[in-house]
């Protein structure tokens, strides 16, 4: 039986969610090189001459990472690590510089960058940090992700489960007392503890301290 091809939308799909590294530079020759070397090395590449041009087609949910120079016309670099920062986008960016732009870059990395390598650059060191790069970005879609999941489930309590829910968390009180703070029945906490625990998918206080502390640690 011959297996049927993918549509073209699902190929479209399928794409979109394997990792992109987006190459920006300014220099024909560099974005030339660049390319071929990380499709030579299984990437998948989009070339960019400009930050401009990058950010009309970037769209966050793609998964991957960014590699810049740091000197361009118009936006440079650290000018696009500034802007993706001021709206919460933290697709990793890989800073590209020259010998004298070394003080420049490390004020990027200070600012956020997850890294910048000097120009003339070791091709293996670039592929190992873009390596690197990808991977920090899986690990912070997947936090992302469980946050969210975390938050909706969370969105189903009612507000005095949430009290209830933020006691019960805490582990410096017991049973009792908590109920004695809420002015509540043992029976009544019971019942508002069972409640909490389905709506948030837990079959334990322990699982459910696990996932508050999920939140915590995002705000």
């Amino acid at each position: 039986m011959v297996q049927e091809s993918a549509t073209a939308p699902d190929k479209v799909a399928d794409e979109a969610q394997k990792p992109t590294v987006f190459l920006i530079d300014d220099d024909p020759l560099m974005r030339e090189y660049l390319v071929l070397l990380l499709k030579n090395a299984g990437h998948m590449v989009e070339a960019f001459a400009s930050a401009t041009d990058f950010l009309h087609s970037f769209d966050p949910v793609r998964p991957g990472c960014i590699i810049s120079d740091i000197r361009m016309p118009g936006m440079g670099g650290l000018e696009l690590q500034e802007y993706l920062a001021s709206r919460e986008i933290p697709t990793p960016i890989i800073i590209i510089t020259g010998y004298g732009d070394v003080p420049l870059a490390m004020r990027a990395v200070r600012a956020g960058v997850m890294d910048f390598l000097e120009k003339p650059f070791d091709n293996q060191c670039l592929l190992d940090r873009i390596g690197q790069a990808i991977a920090l970005d899986a690990t912070t879609r997947q936090k992302n992700d469980r946050r969210q999941e975390i938050l909706a489930l969370l969105s189903l309590l009612t507000p005095r489960e949430r009290e209830v829910m933020e006691k019960l968390t805490t582990g410096k009180l017991n049973n009792k007392s908590i109920a004695a703070e809420l002015n509540i029945s043992r029976k009544t906490l019971d019942i508002h503890r069972a409640s909490i625990l389905r709506k948030m998918q837990c079959q334990s206080l322990v699982e459910l301290t696990r996932k508050v502390q999920v939140i915590s640690e995002e705000t």
